[in-house]
């Protein structure tokens, strides 16, 4: 469906959960499902800062529909 989903993630690399969590952790210091959501707000990012995009086109755009478990994730992991 070419969404960004750990279920997609365990297809793609043809991994049960548990081994793609392992690789994860050993690679990237945390979960797939942390990893998916850091993606999708380096994203957002990007199109916060480069386009004029709505902060509802960004939300659905990076695969999450909820504005406000958007605000909040993003609230959560602002590093500045």
């Amino acid at each position: 469906s070419g969404k960004l989903t750990v279920d997609a993630l365990c297809s793609e690399f043809n991994m049960a959960r548990s081994e793609l969590y392992g690789f994860f952790k050993t690679n990237y210091g945390e979960n797939p499902a942390d990893r998916v959501k850091s993606i999708r707000l380096e994203k957002a990012c990007s199109l916060l800062l480069d386009t004029s995009f709505s902060i509802t086109d960004i939300t659905e755009k990076i695969g999450i529909c909820n504005y406000n478990y958007f605000s909040k994730i993003f609230k959560d992991n602002l590093y500045f």
